[in-house]
């Protein structure tokens, strides 16, 4: 316990800790309660934000060790302006260069799928431009997941009765389970093949390779457009290198601060004094109390192996038996002066389940008789 006014002081120090497993006892004032609400409501919104963008970024874990060279004082108020200032500084380039990506993967998609089609028909003789043109065909151009491909293709047949030209084309992305499609067909299925595409969950690639739009070739367009999207990978790789170790930074800085919340939830303030009851492994008691002599603020240490709450070790659940630890919790937990329950629990249960079965069996056999 400590004074109230050490509260970060204390909370931090057991965060370094990172043994003390803190047990909830007594309650907490309503400012406290008030302030603890908005701060993880805050951090939360933090985390989604590192969430995404560390999804987009994929940093590699070699750059964990690069994170201690960031000196941060022990202050929320300066927690937050770190935090904020990696989001001013990359969130936007981040997203944007990842949407920027994403749209030219996709045209160097509908350029590789139309590419084969406009290929294919002119080997047979029918013209593009003309098919594109008339007022009686509708082109779908998008992608959709693998294991929708062969229902679609089926059912596109049965709703068009064969009246279609279908394409398909493996997606640029290696990881994206998606297959790239195009379907031209008469105007008058339209509505069934629509109704088919939005089944089997159908992506659209917006079109701007219509024939007689086109100013150059698309295999021209196709090159220019590989150019300008290795350009943006190019300048991804860059932003990537530089972001890198700042955002598993926040990101630590942002479970330090929510970790901390957890810990001034589980403490107990009375009379401006705040105190943390909980249990530490007796290896690190001896650390703790050389700790106290040395550190910034003054902290009483007591030590009660007797105090009647439950000690963190039998809540554990095994993989075996853990749905019957799950059982006995419902009930409530043993204090140290009492036998858990779970010791002779984990060997009955399994028997009463046996007979319980059995009493189905033999319910079952006399329906079946009857």
């Amino acid at each position: 316990e400590t004074s109230e006014k050490n509260l970060r002081e204390l909370t931090s120090y057991v965060q370094a800790l990172n043994v003390l497993q803190p047990v909830k006892i007594g309650s907490l004032s309503e400012k406290t309660l008030d302030y603890i609400n908005e701060k993880r409501v805050e951090l939360t919104q933090y985390h989604t934000r590192i969430s995404k963008l560390k999804d987009i970024i994929k940093p590699e874990e070699n750059n964990l060790k690069q994170i201690n060279k960031f000196k941060i004082s022990d202050d929320y108020k300066h927690s937050k302006a770190f935090i904020e200032n990696f989001f001013r500084e990359y969130e936007k380039k981040a997203l944007n260069i990842s949407e920027e990506i994403e749209r030219l993967r996709r045209k160097i998609d509908q350029i590789n799928l139309s590419l084969p089609y406009e290929e294919g028909l002119s080997a047979k003789g029918i013209d593009k431009v003309l098919l594109e043109s008339g007022f009686q065909t509708v082109i779908y151009l998008g992608s959709i997941p693998k294991n929708h491909f062969k229902s679609v293709k089926f059912f596109l047949k049965e709703v068009t009765d064969g009246n279609l030209v279908f394409w398909d084309s493996e997606s640029s992305d290696s990881d994206a389970n998606q297959k790239n499609i195009l379907v031209l067909t008469l105007k008058e299925y339209q509505n069934a093949v629509s109704r088919v595409l939005d089944e089997y969950s159908f992506q659209k690639i917006e079109s701007d390779l219509i024939s007689f739009d086109r100013k150059i070739s698309l295999k021209e367009t196709l090159k220019e457009t590989k150019k300008e999207f290795e350009a943006k990978n190019e300048k991804f790789d860059n932003l990537k290198k530089e972001a890198t170790t700042r955002l598993l930074a926040t990101e630590e800085v942002i479970s330090d601060e929510l970790y901390r919340l957890s810990i001034l939830e589980k403490c107990q303030i009375s009379d401006n004094i705040i105190t943390i009851w909980g249990w530490i492994p007796k290896a690190k008691l001896e650390d703790m109390k050389r700790d106290k002599e040395n550190l910034p603020f003054k902290l009483e240490l007591t030590v009660n192996p007797d105090v009647p709450i439950v000690n963190p070790a039998i809540t554990k659940r095994g993989k075996v038996f853990g749905a019957v630890r799950g059982i006995v919790e419902g009930i409530g937990y043993s204090n140290p002066k009492e036998i858990d329950p779970y010791s002779i629990i984990r060997f009955t249960f399994p028997f009463l389940f046996g007979i319980m079965f059995a009493d189905v069996g033999h319910g079952i056999l006399l329906s079946l008789i009857a």
